[in-house]
Protein backbone atom coordinates (compact mmCIF):
# COMPACT_ATOMS: atom_id res chain seq x y z
CA UNK A 1 0.00 0.00 0.00
CA UNK A 2 1.23 3.50 -1.01
CA UNK A 3 1.24 6.10 1.62
CA UNK A 4 1.61 9.75 0.85
CA UNK A 5 3.66 10.85 3.50
CA UNK A 6 3.17 14.64 3.09
CA UNK A 7 -1.02 14.13 2.86
CA UNK A 8 -0.78 12.24 5.73
CA UNK A 9 0.95 14.67 7.71
CA UNK A 10 -1.41 17.18 6.75
CA UNK A 11 -4.12 15.05 7.70
CA UNK A 12 -3.22 14.23 11.02
CA UNK A 13 -2.14 18.11 11.95
CA UNK A 14 -5.90 19.30 10.72
CA UNK A 15 -7.10 16.50 12.91
CA UNK A 16 -5.45 17.86 15.81
CA UNK A 17 -5.97 21.48 15.05
CA UNK A 18 -10.03 20.47 15.03
CA UNK A 19 -10.07 18.01 18.17
CA UNK A 20 -8.38 21.38 19.64
CA UNK A 21 -10.43 23.71 18.44
CA UNK A 22 -13.78 21.71 19.01
CA UNK A 23 -12.31 21.59 22.40
CA UNK A 24 -12.16 25.89 22.95
CA UNK A 25 -15.30 26.00 21.14
CA UNK A 26 -17.08 23.74 23.95
CA UNK A 27 -15.34 25.85 26.74
CA UNK A 28 -16.16 28.82 25.44
CA UNK A 29 -20.58 27.70 25.14
CA UNK A 30 -20.09 26.47 28.83
CA UNK A 31 -18.36 29.67 29.79
CA UNK A 32 -20.69 32.08 28.78
CA UNK A 33 -23.86 30.57 28.94
CA UNK A 34 -23.90 29.43 24.78
CA UNK A 35 -23.44 33.04 24.03
CA UNK A 36 -25.59 34.94 25.79
CA UNK A 37 -23.40 36.40 28.35
CA UNK A 38 -20.17 36.84 25.71
CA UNK A 39 -20.54 40.28 24.81
CA UNK A 40 -22.38 41.53 28.37
CA UNK A 41 -19.55 43.84 29.02
CA UNK A 42 -18.31 45.00 24.41
CA UNK A 43 -18.31 48.78 24.97
CA UNK A 44 -19.99 50.45 21.77
CA UNK A 45 -17.45 52.86 19.86
CA UNK A 46 -18.54 56.03 20.04
CA UNK A 47 -18.70 57.92 16.83
CA UNK A 48 -20.77 60.59 14.73
CA UNK A 49 -20.57 59.04 11.85
CA UNK A 50 -23.08 59.18 9.01
CA UNK A 51 -24.54 55.72 7.80
CA UNK A 52 -23.13 57.56 4.02
CA UNK A 53 -19.99 57.06 4.73
CA UNK A 54 -19.42 53.44 4.93
CA UNK A 55 -21.35 53.05 1.55
CA UNK A 56 -19.68 55.67 0.28
CA UNK A 57 -16.27 54.11 0.92
CA UNK A 58 -17.35 50.50 0.35
CA UNK A 59 -18.67 51.91 -3.38
CA UNK A 60 -15.30 53.89 -3.98
CA UNK A 61 -13.64 50.71 -2.98
CA UNK A 62 -15.14 48.52 -5.35
CA UNK A 63 -15.31 50.89 -8.53
CA UNK A 64 -11.25 51.89 -7.99
CA UNK A 65 -10.54 47.94 -8.25
CA UNK A 66 -12.98 47.51 -11.06
CA UNK A 67 -12.62 50.58 -12.98
CA UNK A 68 -8.55 50.03 -12.90
CA UNK A 69 -8.68 46.37 -13.92
CA UNK A 70 -11.13 47.73 -16.91
CA UNK A 71 -8.33 50.43 -17.89
CA UNK A 72 -5.65 47.70 -17.55
CA UNK A 73 -7.26 45.56 -20.67
CA UNK A 74 -7.78 49.27 -22.57
CA UNK A 75 -4.31 50.15 -22.19
CA UNK A 76 -2.72 46.75 -22.67
CA UNK A 77 -5.48 44.89 -25.09
CA UNK A 78 -2.26 42.24 -25.60
CA UNK A 79 -1.53 41.62 -22.17
CA UNK A 80 -1.71 37.75 -21.01
CA UNK A 81 -3.94 36.18 -18.61
CA UNK A 82 -0.69 35.54 -16.31
CA UNK A 83 0.66 39.32 -16.77
CA UNK A 84 -3.42 40.29 -16.53
CA UNK A 85 -3.91 38.83 -13.04
CA UNK A 86 -0.73 40.01 -11.66
CA UNK A 87 -1.10 44.19 -12.71
CA UNK A 88 -4.90 43.15 -11.44
CA UNK A 89 -3.31 42.70 -7.60
CA UNK A 90 -0.99 45.54 -7.93
CA UNK A 91 -3.64 47.43 -8.66
CA UNK A 92 -6.02 46.32 -5.92
CA UNK A 93 -3.17 46.77 -2.94
CA UNK A 94 -2.48 50.31 -4.61
CA UNK A 95 -6.51 51.06 -4.31
CA UNK A 96 -5.80 49.59 -1.07
CA UNK A 97 -3.89 52.03 0.32
CA UNK A 98 -6.26 54.87 -0.78
CA UNK A 99 -9.07 52.88 0.82
CA UNK A 100 -7.16 52.92 4.22
CA UNK A 101 -5.95 56.28 4.06
CA UNK A 102 -10.12 57.34 3.04
CA UNK A 103 -11.12 55.60 5.81
CA UNK A 104 -8.30 56.96 8.42
CA UNK A 105 -9.35 60.46 7.59
CA UNK A 106 -13.22 59.52 8.17
CA UNK A 107 -12.19 58.02 11.31
CA UNK A 108 -9.93 60.33 13.01
CA UNK A 109 -12.89 62.78 11.69
CA UNK A 110 -15.85 60.95 13.50
CA UNK A 111 -14.81 58.36 15.88
CA UNK A 112 -14.57 59.55 19.73
CA UNK A 113 -10.33 58.97 20.74
CA UNK A 114 -9.56 58.93 16.47
CA UNK A 115 -7.81 55.37 15.56
CA UNK A 116 -7.75 54.40 19.29
CA UNK A 117 -11.42 55.02 19.47
CA UNK A 118 -12.34 52.54 16.12
CA UNK A 119 -10.09 49.57 17.28
CA UNK A 120 -6.56 50.59 16.29
CA UNK A 121 -3.94 50.07 19.18
CA UNK A 122 -0.49 49.04 18.03
CA UNK A 123 0.71 48.86 21.67
CA UNK A 124 -1.97 45.31 21.82
CA UNK A 125 -0.67 44.32 18.44
CA UNK A 126 1.25 41.32 20.42
CA UNK A 127 -2.15 40.03 22.44
CA UNK A 128 -3.91 40.49 19.40
CA UNK A 129 -2.20 38.12 17.51
CA UNK A 130 -2.10 35.48 19.95
CA UNK A 131 -5.95 35.45 20.69
CA UNK A 132 -6.39 35.77 17.40
CA UNK A 133 -4.55 32.43 16.49
CA UNK A 134 -6.87 31.61 19.18
CA UNK A 135 -10.37 32.41 17.93
CA UNK A 136 -9.11 30.76 14.53
CA UNK A 137 -8.20 27.39 15.85
CA UNK A 138 -11.79 27.93 18.09
CA UNK A 139 -13.64 28.22 15.03
CA UNK A 140 -11.97 25.88 12.11
CA UNK A 141 -14.53 23.18 13.45
CA UNK A 142 -17.38 25.07 12.32
CA UNK A 143 -15.48 26.58 9.34
CA UNK A 144 -15.27 22.88 8.17
CA UNK A 145 -18.44 22.12 9.48
CA UNK A 146 -20.52 24.67 7.04
CA UNK A 147 -17.54 23.07 4.55
CA UNK A 148 -18.73 19.64 4.39
CA UNK A 149 -22.66 20.05 4.48
CA UNK A 150 -22.06 22.42 1.47
CA UNK A 151 -21.00 19.56 -0.13
CA UNK A 152 -23.07 16.82 1.30
CA UNK A 153 -26.12 18.99 0.44
CA UNK A 154 -24.47 19.98 -3.12
CA UNK A 155 -23.99 16.11 -4.28
CA UNK A 156 -27.67 15.45 -2.88
CA UNK A 157 -29.06 18.27 -5.45
CA UNK A 158 -26.58 17.98 -8.52
CA UNK A 159 -25.03 14.57 -8.01
CA UNK A 160 -21.80 12.46 -6.73
CA UNK A 161 -19.52 15.02 -9.19
CA UNK A 162 -20.65 18.05 -7.68
CA UNK A 163 -17.24 20.10 -5.92
CA UNK A 164 -17.23 23.29 -4.31
CA UNK A 165 -15.74 25.73 -6.44
CA UNK A 166 -12.19 26.77 -5.80
CA UNK A 167 -11.49 30.94 -4.55
CA UNK A 168 -10.61 32.66 -7.80
CA UNK A 169 -6.84 33.95 -6.12
CA UNK A 170 -6.31 30.13 -5.59
CA UNK A 171 -7.05 29.52 -9.16
CA UNK A 172 -4.47 31.67 -9.68
CA UNK A 173 -1.74 29.94 -7.54
CA UNK A 174 -2.49 26.22 -9.20
CA UNK A 175 -2.52 28.08 -13.05
CA UNK A 176 0.28 30.52 -12.56
CA UNK A 177 2.63 29.24 -9.71
CA UNK A 178 5.21 31.82 -10.37
CA UNK A 179 7.01 33.86 -8.05
CA UNK A 180 5.63 37.25 -8.97
CA UNK A 181 2.31 36.00 -8.67
CA UNK A 182 2.98 33.97 -5.72
CA UNK A 183 4.37 36.99 -4.15
CA UNK A 184 1.23 39.50 -5.60
CA UNK A 185 -1.43 37.26 -4.04
CA UNK A 186 0.26 36.77 -1.23
CA UNK A 187 0.43 40.54 -0.59
CA UNK A 188 -3.08 40.64 -1.29
CA UNK A 189 -4.54 37.85 0.54
CA UNK A 190 -2.65 38.10 3.59
CA UNK A 191 -2.05 41.63 3.85
CA UNK A 192 -4.12 43.76 2.07
CA UNK A 193 -7.41 42.28 1.94
CA UNK A 194 -7.10 41.64 5.53
CA UNK A 195 -6.80 45.34 6.10
CA UNK A 196 -9.19 46.76 3.91
CA UNK A 197 -12.01 44.35 4.01
CA UNK A 198 -11.82 44.85 8.11
CA UNK A 199 -11.45 48.15 8.23
CA UNK A 200 -15.02 48.76 6.01
CA UNK A 201 -16.74 45.62 7.36
CA UNK A 202 -16.03 45.45 10.49
CA UNK A 203 -14.49 48.83 11.37
CA UNK A 204 -17.32 50.61 9.57
CA UNK A 205 -20.71 48.44 8.66
CA UNK A 206 -20.66 46.77 12.08
CA UNK A 207 -20.00 50.11 14.12
CA UNK A 208 -22.42 52.05 12.44
CA UNK A 209 -24.86 48.85 12.42
CA UNK A 210 -24.54 48.67 16.06
CA UNK A 211 -24.80 52.58 16.46
CA UNK A 212 -28.12 52.04 14.75
CA UNK A 213 -29.72 49.28 16.38
CA UNK A 214 -27.92 49.24 19.97
CA UNK A 215 -27.12 45.35 19.45
CA UNK A 216 -23.59 43.72 19.18
CA UNK A 217 -24.75 40.55 17.70
CA UNK A 218 -27.00 42.29 14.91
CA UNK A 219 -23.76 44.20 13.97
CA UNK A 220 -22.07 40.91 14.03
CA UNK A 221 -24.63 39.55 12.41
CA UNK A 222 -25.79 41.84 9.55
CA UNK A 223 -21.91 42.78 8.87
CA UNK A 224 -21.51 38.96 8.27
CA UNK A 225 -24.79 38.76 6.21
CA UNK A 226 -23.04 41.60 4.05
CA UNK A 227 -19.68 40.72 4.12
CA UNK A 228 -20.65 36.86 2.98
CA UNK A 229 -22.53 38.69 0.00
CA UNK A 230 -19.33 40.12 -1.91
CA UNK A 231 -18.40 36.73 -2.64
CA UNK A 232 -21.47 35.62 -4.25
CA UNK A 233 -19.46 34.70 -7.21
CA UNK A 234 -18.25 31.72 -5.15
CA UNK A 235 -21.71 30.74 -3.99
CA UNK A 236 -20.60 27.21 -2.32
CA UNK A 237 -18.35 29.02 -0.28
CA UNK A 238 -20.98 31.50 1.18
CA UNK A 239 -22.05 29.44 4.51
CA UNK A 240 -18.10 29.00 5.31
CA UNK A 241 -17.57 32.63 4.97
CA UNK A 242 -20.25 33.93 6.88
CA UNK A 243 -19.21 31.36 10.08
CA UNK A 244 -15.16 33.21 10.06
CA UNK A 245 -17.66 36.66 9.48
CA UNK A 246 -19.47 35.63 12.55
CA UNK A 247 -15.58 34.82 14.54
CA UNK A 248 -14.24 38.26 12.99
CA UNK A 249 -17.32 40.44 14.36
CA UNK A 250 -17.15 38.51 17.52
CA UNK A 251 -13.50 39.37 18.05
CA UNK A 252 -13.72 42.95 17.20
CA UNK A 253 -16.37 43.25 19.80
CA UNK A 254 -14.97 41.04 22.78
CA UNK A 255 -11.36 42.54 22.31
CA UNK A 256 -12.29 46.33 21.06
CA UNK A 257 -9.40 45.97 18.81
CA UNK A 258 -9.95 46.18 15.28
CA UNK A 259 -5.86 44.45 14.91
CA UNK A 260 -7.84 41.07 16.33
CA UNK A 261 -10.09 40.38 13.14
CA UNK A 262 -7.52 41.88 10.70
CA UNK A 263 -5.01 39.12 12.72
CA UNK A 264 -7.71 36.19 11.91
CA UNK A 265 -8.50 37.51 8.47
CA UNK A 266 -5.00 37.20 7.95
CA UNK A 267 -3.93 33.74 9.20
CA UNK A 268 -7.44 32.43 7.36
CA UNK A 269 -6.14 33.78 3.95
CA UNK A 270 -2.64 32.15 4.81
CA UNK A 271 -3.82 28.95 5.42
CA UNK A 272 -5.19 29.00 2.53
CA UNK A 273 -2.52 30.16 0.46
CA UNK A 274 -0.05 27.84 2.23
CA UNK A 275 -2.86 24.89 1.65
CA UNK A 276 -3.02 25.81 -2.08
CA UNK A 277 0.80 25.96 -2.61
CA UNK A 278 1.40 22.65 -0.68
CA UNK A 279 -1.53 20.93 -2.78
CA UNK A 280 -3.62 20.16 0.58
Amino acid sequence: MNIDIKQLVIGLGLTAVLAVGAGLFIGWLTDTRWGTRALLHSRPRRNNMPPVVPLALFFIWLAGAGLGAALVKRLFPNITDRQFAIAVNIIYVIWGVVTVGTTTFFVKRHFARGLRGFGIRFKTAGRDFAWAAVNLVSVWPLIFAAMYITLFIGKLIYGADFQMTQHEELKLLTEYSSPPMIAAIIIVAVVAAPIVEELLFRGMFQTIIRSYTGSAWIGIFFTAALFSMIHITNPTHLPAIFVLSLCLGYAYEKSGSLLRSIFIHAMFNATAVIGTLLGA
